[in-house]
C-alpha cells in the first residue's frame, strides 16, 4: 500500500512537470486595474482557472495547445497564442473593455422588487438542481484581526432537490489542506470559542447560493424595498448583438436599517442572471443589531458576496462565488469575539448526465474543512483546478505556518 501510494503521488508530479506552467496579470487597458476572477480557459483540453483578486493567473498547458481564451463580463474575449508568452515570467494581458454599439439607461415601469423577483424565478427555472459541481474550494478565518485559519481544497457537491426552491447537498472532500493556529491564548479567546465561531459557516452549503437566492431575495423582493433602494437600470449591446442590462442598486440614505448595495448584470433577452454583486451599504452599517441565535449573540459587522454564472454549450450553469462576512460573537462569559470570513467556490466542472450519488460511507460528514486536515495526494493548489493565491493571501497563509 506504501509503495501505492509513492507511485500515485510520483505519477501527479510527474504530469505536473510534463505540462508547461505560464503565468500572466491581467489588466484593464484603459484604467490600468487588475481584472480579478477572468476565466482563463482552453477549450479543446477542457482546462481552466482564474485569476486572483490582482488579476494573477498560473495556467499549465500541454505541448499540443496552441492558445488559451480569456474571458470576462463586459470585457472582449482574448484568444492569446502561447507562443506569445513568456515561460517563467508574469505576463502582463491587456484586458480591453467592450466597445458597446449601445449605452443607454432605460425606464422600467415595475418596482424594483418585482424586477428583481421575475430575474430570480427565470433564473431557478434555467438551474439544473440535480447535478455535481467539481469544485476548487478555498477559505481564510481571521479571529480578533487575526487571520487563524486557512483550509483549500477539492471538493465535489452532489446536489439533489429538496424543495423547489432548495437544494440538499452531499459532499465529497477528494483532497484538501488545512491549516490553523495552536496557540488559542494568541487572539485573545478561551474555552470552545474558537472552534464555535469557525463552524458558523458551514463549507456544505457553499454552493447553496448558486441555486436560492436567498440573499438577493431577502433584501430586494420584498414590496418594502421599493421604499428603501433607489435603482437604475442600464442597457448595453455588444459587437456580439448580445443585449445585457445592469441594475445598479443604492440605498437611500435616509432609510434608518441595514441595508445593502451593488448591482446585478443580466441577459435582457433570456432573463438570466449573469453575475451579482452586493455588500451591506457602508452608510447603513451602523444600523446592524445585535441579535439572538440560540445561545448566542452576534451582529453583523459587514458581509458581501458576488457570484457569477456562464453559458456553456447552452446550458446555464454556476460558476463563482466569493462570500465575506464579518462578525460580532458573544457567547456568556466565554466568548466576546469577532469573526471574519472569506470562502471562494470555482466550479471547475459540471455534470448532469449519468451521476452516480456516492454510498453514505465515503460522504463528508463535517461542518468544516478542517477535520479533513493535510489529506492530499497531488499538488492540485498548483495546477489549473485551483484559483492561485495573491500576494497578500500567500502572506497570510505564510503567517498561519510559523
Amino acid at each position: 500500500m506504501r509503495y501505492f501510494f509513492l507511485f500515485i503521488v510520483f505519477l501527479g508530479v510527474s504530469t505536473l512537470h510534463s505540462q508547461i506552467n505560464y503565468k500572466g496579470k491581467l489588466i484593464d487597458s484603459v484604467t490600468n486595474e487588475p481584472i480579478a476572477f477572468a476565466n482563463i480557459y482552453n477549450t479543446e483540453a477542457k482546462q481552466g482557472t482564474y485569476s486572483n483578486s490582482e488579476g494573477e493567473f498560473s495556467f499549465f498547458v500541454n505541448n499540443n495547445i496552441q492558445h488559451i481564451t480569456i474571458s470576462y463580463l463586459g470585457y472582449k474575449t482574448l484568444e492569446v497564442p502561447i507562443s506569445s508568452l513568456e515561460k517563467e515570467k508574469i505576463n502582463t494581458i491587456l484586458f480591453t473593455q467592450e466597445d458597446y454599439l449601445l449605452e443607454e439607461i432605460i425606464l422600467i415601469d415595475k418596482p424594483l422588487n418585482q424586477v428583481v423577483e421575475n430575474l430570480v424565478e427565470s433564473s431557478k427555472k434555467q438551474l439544473d438542481r440535480s447535478t455535481k459541481l467539481e469544485t476548487y474550494y478555498r477559505e481564510f478565518v481571521k479571529i480578533n484581526n487575526q487571520y487563524s485559519k486557512f483550509a483549500d481544497g477539492l471538493v465535489d457537491y452532489y446536489l439533489e432537490p429538496k424543495r423547489k426552491d432548495k437544494v440538499k447537498p452531499k459532499v465529497i472532500v477528494n483532497e484538501s489542506r488545512a491549516l490553523e493556529i495552536t496557540n488559542k491564548d494568541d487572539i485573545q479567546a478561551k474555552g470552545t470559542a474558537v472552534s464555535e465561531l469557525s463552524s458558523l459557516y458551514n463549507f456544505k452549503d457553499a454552493t447553496n447560493d448558486f441555486f436560492t437566492f436567498d440573499f438577493v431575495e431577502r433584501f430586494l423582493t420584498d414590496a418594502k424595498a421599493s421604499n428603501e433602494y433607489d435603482f437604475e437600470v442600464k442597457r448595453f449591446v455588444n459587437s456580439e448583438n448580445i443585449a445585457l442590462e445592469k441594475i445598479v442598486i443604492t440605498p437611500l440614505p435616509n432609510v434608518e436599517k441595514l441595508l445593502i448595495e451593488g448591482y446585478i448584470t443580466y441577459d435582457s433577452e433570456k432573463k438570466l442572471i449573469l453575475e451579482y454583486d452586493l455588500k451591506v451599504s457602508e452608510h447603513h452599517k451602523k444600523y446592524s443589531e445585535l441579535r439572538n441565535l440560540l445561545l448566542f449573540k452576534f451582529k453583523l459587522n459587514d458581509f458581501s458576496l458576488k457570484v457569477s454564472f456562464k453559458n456553456n454549450d447552452g446550458k446555464y450553469i454556476p460558476n463563482y462565488k466569493k462570500i465575506m462576512f464579518d462578525l460580532y460573537f458573544k457567547f456568556g462569559k466565554m466568548a466576546n469575539d469577532n469573526l471574519m470570513g472569506i470562502a471562494d467556490v470555482v466550479v471547475n466542472n459540471f455534470d448532469n448526465q449519468n451521476i452516480e450519488t456516492p454510498s453514505k460511507d465515503k460522504l463528508y460528514k463535517e461542518k468544516s474543512l478542517y477535520e479533513n486536515g493535510m489529506n492530499y495526494k497531488t499538488a492540485y493548489w498548483k495546477t489549473n483546478k485551483a484559483m492561485p493565491l495573491s500576494e497578500k493571501e500567500e502572506a497570510i497563509l505564510e503567517s498561519i505556518k510559523n
